[in-house]
């Protein structure tokens, strides 16, 4: 149930282990002809993204598939590419300073908005102020009717520790890192918050724009500033975070021609269409 604080969740961890576990599995690329399929593991927030560029760039080479697995996070991205399950690891974030011992390449290539999403059933609501929402997340407001909606609970979808959206929230919107318990319920990846969001009604949470657009959720305005792409170059909208790729050595064949292809005015063209910034 969403409806309360999440104080029993200590077999998350367990279920996170066990979905990266097979995700790092299905992304072995000793299964399929390194020259017939890329595999391309990593984080959950913009997976949207990951994906409308795989399938951009098969269009264009018949025969190839790029594979975007489930989520196993940055982290996840990261260790895999290091380890050499993958070539190619998707991620929300530089590496960390522990993580620099890799010695791998980390190109970003877009930003993109992370927004405030709820379900569809929430209804007289089209814009948050950054008060209100830190009152949400804090459990202060609990009834949309007190922000101009319905008279209805409002449940809330959080993220981990550590998450990039979470992040985004904690260093842009003023006093949610002062929080000392955080309203809702945590979900531990981008999907899972995804999932919670549209299938409960009157819930409300951050995710990347692309997720909300796939779940066909509605976006909400922060201090009357909508996520446009005018606006996040502008930063008239504050929230938005990094995505991007690691690599170990230099790439080549169907790694090299990927990677050239997302850095390419084609590439750029997907990531606008799906309301991202190209960083290139």
């Amino acid at each position: 149930m969403i409806g309360h604080r999440n104080k029993n969740c200590r077999y998350k961890p367990i279920i996170v282990v066990l979905v990266t576990a097979l995700a790092l599995v299905l992304a072995r690329p000793s299964e399929c002809p390194a020259a017939q399929k890329l595999v391309i593991p990593g984080t959950g927030d913009s997976q949207e993204l990951f994906v409308a560029l795989a399938r951009a760039f098969e269009r264009e080479h018949p025969g190839v598939v790029v594979e975007i697995p489930p989520s196993i996070d940055s982290g996840g991205g990261i260790r895999a590419t290091a380890g050499g399950e993958c070539l190619i690891g998707r991620v929300a974030r530089s590496p960390k300073p522990r993580e620099e011992r890799y010695r791998l390449t980390y190109r970003p290539i877009a930003r993109t908005p992370v927004v405030i999403a709820v379900n569809p059933s929430v209804t007289g609501v089209r814009s948050l102020s950054s008060t209100q929402l830190v009152g949400i997340f804090s459990g202060e407001i609990t009834n949309w009717k007190d922000l101009g909606g319905q008279d209805a609970k409002v449940y809330v979808v959080q993220r981990e520790s550590g998450d990039s959206a979470r992040k985004v929230m904690e260093d842009k919107l003023e006093g949610f890192k002062a929080i000392e318990h955080l309203e809702g319920y945590i979900a531990y990846s981008a999907d899972e918050a995804l999932k919670a969001i549209s299938e409960h009604k009157d819930t409300i949470g951050y995710v990347a724009r692309s997720g909300a657009e796939e779940y066909k959720l509605s976006v909400i305005s922060v201090d009357n500033v909508s996520p446009t792409i005018e606006n996040i170059k502008s930063d008239s909208y504050p929230f938005a975070s990094t995505i991007g790729f690691v690599w170990k050595g230099k790439l080549s064949g169907l790694a090299k021609s990927f990677i050239d292809f997302c850095f390419s005015p084609k590439g750029a063209e997907t990531l606008i269409r799906r309301g991202a910034v190209p960083l290139f």
